[in-house]
């Protein structure tokens, strides 16, 4: 899942300023009624080819490196103020480039025109209830019936997934002595047997809403299958959680610059001259941190750096947001900063299991030397 070729820092410049130029003629686009997706703004991406830069040009990309697309992602998260949307962005260019590049000639052409186009959008339905994502204690599975497969089990907290048109569903398709091997499958919404519900309780990272997912004897043909058999833990969902989890740092920094400006904004008085300085330095250092574990991902090395970048921004916003609640706390402030402040902190926490265990690993790692 590398990107095409090595930074040029000409394009990543190019690529920041044509998106920040176009959030900033297309404002009235980016904000939506509770509930509903900017398809309108996500076609406007797609027409001006800032919907999936990552890609390739025949995928209505640019060819543009992982660090050009973190920069841009910044701008992206500081400029609307939604961390939510901007992980949007980032994840369907990487669920796209999944379905582009490991599925077949017929899925690719029926499902890839409205995702690249910004009619439509993909989510990935790996975590289950009370389990999250750890491997041991998923239990979707996809049993082969002739040419078919029958999916059935449950997905939770899958982004986009009240209006995707499309899924990609991690399910069991064998056992070993005990371990779990999975496969991944294309799912459309129409499927029979497919549902979705809402997450209860669950109102952050708008304008993306979540869902749970039901599968119920959900019936598909064997070539919907998404790359090898019984192989997509870890050629999907690790590498999946890798860039998302690296390519999210950026966007973290610039939600939190989107944070004090609105602070400052509304209630300049309450900050201390001292919290501003540490927050402005914490947002200069997140994104320092994200752009050379970006420049790492361009390398396509499997260098240790990557891993401490994500340990590191994850415990240093994990700081910001204990001081931004006591902050807000003792302090009166309207909906748009106590909602990018929750964004932040959801954040934070994602694949929470999975940053402990990387940490672990790093630990472990350093005491067999």
């Amino acid at each position: 899942m590398s990107a095409s070729k090595p930074e040029n820092k000409t394009q990543h410049v190019t690529l920041q300023h044509k998106l920040s130029t176009l959030l900033d003629k297309h404002t009235n686009l980016i904000k939506t009624p509770q509930g509903e997706f900017p398809f309108q703004l996500w076609q406007t991406l797609a027409e001006a080819h800032l919907l999936t830069p990552l890609l390739s040009q025949s995928l209505n990309g640019q060819n543009a490196t992982y660090a050009e697309v973190a920069r841009a992602a910044e701008t992206f998260a500081q400029k609307t103020g939604l961390p939510g949307l901007t992980m949007a962005w980032i994840m369907q260019q990487l669920l796209i480039r999944i379905i582009a590049s490991s599925t077949s000639e017929s899925i690719q052409t029926r499902y890839l025109p409205p995702l690249l186009s910004g009619e439509s959008l993909c989510s990935l339905c790996i975590s289950e209830p009370d389990v999250g994502a750890h491997p041991k204690h998923l239990s979707t599975e996809a049993v082969r019936d002739g040419d078919t497969y029958l999916l059935n089990g449950e997905k939770t907290y899958i982004t986009n997934g009240p209006h995707a048109s499309v899924f990609i569903v991690l399910a069991i398709t064998h056992v070993d002595a005990g371990r779990k091997f999975f496969s991944a499958f294309i799912i459309p919404r129409e499927t029979p047997g497919l549902s979705t519900t809402p997450l209860k309780g669950f109102h952050a990272l708008q304008p993306t809403a979540h869902c749970q997912v039901k599968l119920n004897n959900c019936r598909i043909p064997q070539d919907y299958r998404v790359g090898a058999l019984n192989d997509a833990f870890e050629s999907i969902s690790k590498p999946f959680r890798e860039l998302e989890d690296i390519l999210m740092l950026c966007p973290i920094a610039g939600s939190v610059r989107a944070l004090i400006e609105s602070i400052t904004r509304e209630n300049q008085t309450t900050l201390s001259l001292e919290d501003l300085g540490q927050m402005l330095a914490m947002a200069d250092t997140l994104s320092s941190i994200g752009m050379l574990a970006a420049e790492e991902l361009d390398k396509t090395s499997n260098s240790e750096l990557k891993v401490s970048f994500i340990i590191t921004s994850k415990l240093m916003v994990e700081q910001f947001n204990i001081k931004i609640k006591n902050y807000l706390k003792n302090t009166p402030f309207g909906e748009v900063v106590t909602a990018l402040a929750n964004d932040i902190d959801v954040l934070v926490n994602i694949a929470k299991y999975a940053n402990t265990a990387k940490q672990k690993a790093r630990a472990a790692r350093y005491l067999q030397k």
